[in-house]
């Protein structure tokens, strides 16, 4: 495994433009909490509005992408597909939009993580802690509860199992190391299929999917449900069009989730 550096310190909406169409998979603490996570919701006295996308790669277009999420006022959104090198943070203004990003990558322009929250927000980032190209998170401080956020960008379907083990295995010391009375959200490009209905992994799959599910996906509803996490994304009943984070010709599926603890 990686070492991590440390730095002390929605439902989908409109498509992006361009050959590959990806969705933001956001969600408002709020409503959530209002319909099925009342715990958190007094826990943290603060709503806040959290999304997932995969960027397909920032350069030329990190402008554009932040416009895009400051424009349907998310506070704090996880990057996959950055592919910006090495890693660092900065500031980011789009029309009236402020935000700041930190990210984390590799020598080669390939994968990379990013996490990027309004400017105001970033005041009450206590830690960064970046795994490697592929997984970093933040830690924030809301009024009466700390949450940390994960990006994750899971390795393909065709990559080696070697590869996808030690990703997972990490994960799982990422999110075990989050002390119980502490609030943790995943968001990420997890490369798999968990399928239209909960069969079998009720316990974390709401019964609102899209699709077949595939071997990848069984892994994240394993993951998620050996860590007592529900895949938020499929609690809530939306159109097909609505359910789609990767659409390319014909082929469209849901590979971007959010997810968080079961108790909250």
């Amino acid at each position: 495994m990686s070492a991590a550096s440390n730095e002390m310190a929605l439902s989908p909406q409109q498509a992006l433009s361009g050959r590959r169409v990806r969705r933001i998979s956001g969600f408002q603490s709020k409503a959530i909490n209002e319909s099925r996570c009342p715990r958190l919701n007094a826990r943290l006295s603060q709503a806040i509005r959290i999304g997932t996308l995969n960027v397909g790669s920032l350069t030329g277009r990190s402008q554009e992408i932040i416009e895009m999420i400051g424009s349907r006022n998310i506070d704090v959104c996880c990057f996959q597909e950055t592919k910006w090198k090495s890693e660092g943070v900065r500031l980011f203004s789009a029309s009236e939009f402020k935000y700041k990003m930190f990210w984390a990558g590799q020598k080669s322009a390939q994968c990379g993580v990013a996490i990027v929250i309004k400017e105001e927000l970033a005041k009450e980032v206590l830690e960064v802690k970046r795994y490697n190209a592929r997984l970093m998170l933040i830690k924030i401080r809301l009024r009466n509860r700390l949450m940390t956020i994960v990006s994750a960008y899971a390795p393909q379907s065709g990559e080696c199992k070697e590869v996808k083990d030690e990703f997972w295995s990490l994960m799982a010391d990422v999110v075990q190391s989050v002390p119980m009375e502490e609030s943790i959200v995943i968001g990420g490009d997890l490369n798999g299929h968990v399928g239209k209905t909960a069969e079998g992994f009720e316990s974390v799959h709401g019964n609102f999917g899209i699709g077949e599910r595939n071997i990848d996906g069984v892994r994240i509803l394993e993951f998620a449900e050996s860590l007592r996490l529900s895949v938020l994304n499929t609690f809530f009943k939306k159109s097909t069009e609505h359910l789609i984070t990767y659409k390319s010709g014909n082929t469209s599926s849901q590979i971007d989730f959010l997810l968080a603890r079961q108790a909250e």
